[in-house]
Parts: structure tokens; C-alpha cells; sequence
């Protein structure tokens, strides 16, 4: 009798492996990729970010879409993609929102007179692709900590 046919799946960007065969065989693979990704980083965990109220390092509290554009210099001359990623920084870190669509974003951009850029949509993929977006759900974004750092750094300079 033939062994049992198992599989595994892998998709790097979101860090899955796939592989189809024996038991044993897949457990040999999974111990492989044990191997060979050791000290691979884990995604980032936004949700226990220790500054998310941004009210550290000599920077008051940002509460609202007007000081949040002020506070850390969002202008339209930054690119489309550091506009979008701010604006959702600012929908799932200052206003805590578990995540945001690209409508919501949109509504950022005509709310403080900021230019949307025509390809948002495609844009916010890119941004995923990129580790600075990650999906939560049909249509639905939130920052990761690769993002949040990006977005800080505005702030900073």
C-alpha cells in the first residue's frame, strides 16, 4: 500500500511553503526549510508598538487628520505611495481603526486637501508587496511595523 499523499503550501510573501508528497517526505522538507530559514525575520506585529500614540520623543499628541498632516509633514510632494502609507498609519495608529479600505484612505486624501494619487488602489498593492501593507481581508489594509517606521521617520525630519 502506498503512503499517504500529504502537501504543504508556501508563499514567501506572506511566508507559506508548499510541498506534495509522502509523509515522510514532507516532514524532510519542513525540516529543510527549518534549516535554511533560521534566522529569516518574522513579520512585523504593529498591534504592541510601544510609540502608537505618538505622544513621545518631545512630539505631542496627534489626534486629528489636520495635526496628523502637519505633525508629520505630509505634503504633495511626497510620493504617492509615502501619502497613501500615511494616511493609513493614520486610520490604524492615531485613530486605532483594526484596519482600512482604500475608500477610507480616499476620504483621507479630500479631508485635508491632500492630492490622491490616480492609481491607489494599485499603489496600496504595491505597498504590500513592498512588507509595508499587509491585507486584512478583501480589500482591507492595515501598516506593518516596516511601515510604521517609514511613516515615524517624517516625523522625525
Amino acid at each position: 500500500m502506498a503512503d499517504p499523499i500529504s502537501s504543504v503550501r508556501v508563499n514567501l510573501t506572506e511566508r507559506e511553503f508548499e510541498v506534495t508528497g509522502s509523509e515522510a517526505f514532507v516532514e524532510k522538507m519542513i525540516g529543510a526549510l527549518r534549516e535554511l530559514l533560521p534566522a529569516a525575520e518574522e513579520p512585523e506585529d504593529d498591534t504592541a508598538d510601544e510609540d502608537d500614540d505618538d505622544s513621545g520623543a518631545g512630539h505631542k499628541r496627534v489626534e486629528d487628520l489636520d495635526d496628523f498632516v502637519e505633525s508629520f509633514k505630509i505634503t504633495d510632494k511626497l510620493p504617492g505611495t509615502t501619502r497613501i502609507l500615511a494616511f493609513v498609519y493614520y486610520l490604524t495608529k492615531i485613530k486605532r481603526e483594526a484596519d482600512c479600505s482604500p475608500a477610507e484612505v480616499t476620504q483621507c486624501f479630500a479631508e485635508s486637501g491632500i492630492e490622491e494619487p490616480d492609481n491607489l488602489r494599485q499603489l496600496m498593492s504595491h505597498l504590500k508587496k513592498n512588507g509595508l501593507l499587509t491585507t486584512a481581508g478583501t480589500a482591507r489594509y492595515k501598516i506593518t511595523g516596516k511601515g510604521s517606521k517609514q511613516i515615524k521617520a517624517l516625523r522625525q525630519s
